[in-house]
């Protein structure tokens, strides 16, 4: 395989022997640093040497934990991602108060929970 390649989501995914979804969770992460391409639709393309390193640190078990902000706050889709959760599912659990959240300013203002609230979550000892 030339290490220029350049590699669809669709092949990594096959190469790593996980699902396209988790393939753009690693890229969001940060796990597998990945170029947006438009041919089209937007997407992402992943050099062939990237793919190959990640193998050699442990593939498919390798996964970061997911991004924050300063002050440790998780967005709605990053709790979802990490998890395993539907963001649906996250909102609900946010409006029955059954995890803590902030909401940002105005009526239908941004989400955002305490990643000490996803920890718990993960753990089995939220409320």
């Amino acid at each position: 395989m030339d290490n220029h390649e350049l590699l669809t989501v669709k092949q990594v995914a096959e190469q790593l022997g996980i699902s396209k979804y988790q393939v753009y969770r690693r890229i969001v992460r940060g796990d597998l640093p990945a170029q947006q391409a438009r041919n089209g639709n937007l997407h992402y393309l992943i050099p062939a040497k990237v793919v190959e390193d990640y193998i050699a640190a442990g593939g498919a078990q390798v996964l970061s934990s997911p991004r924050t902000d300063d002050q440790g706050l998780m967005r709605v889709s990053e709790v979802a991602i990490a998890t395993g959760y539907s963001v649906e599912a996250i909102r609900r659990m946010c409006k029955e108060d059954r995890l803590p959240h902030i909401r940002g300013a105005g009526a239908k203002g941004h989400l955002r929970i305490p990643r000490s609230a996803v920890d718990e979550l993960l753990s089995g000892t939220s409320r």
